[in-house]
């Protein structure tokens, strides 16, 4: 008896973000980017999804994004950067989240 993964699909320099970060509209999917320490919606195309992550297009890969009360917020709400560290990699990065 042997277990094993196959890969069925994959996507070379795939921008991987957190699925909870992802706002639905209609059928419309959107991205909270921060630029400043403003939050700036962008329109994105889902891709593949591996768990807790999904493939997006429409952002660039260095993109800051909103990955708490992204619900709640309009283009141009004003966010704030927090430290956080990520179970997966035990290193500490930053987050945005909205303020109010």
């Amino acid at each position: 008896f042997a277990r094993g993964n196959i890969a069925s699909r994959t996507v070379n320099n795939a921008i991987l973000v957190p699925t909870a970060a992802i706002v639905a509209k209609g059928e419309k999917s959107y991205i909270f980017t921060v630029e400043g320490a403003k939050a700036k919606q962008v329109q994105v195309t889902l891709g593949l999804v591996n768990g807790d992550l999904t493939q997006v297009t429409g952002i660039p890969a260095d993109a800051k994004i909103v990955i708490y009360g992204q619900d709640a917020l309009i283009d141009g709400s004003a966010v704030s950067e927090k430290e956080v560290k990520t179970a997966s990699t035990e290193k500490s990065s930053s987050k945005s989240e909205a303020q109010g």
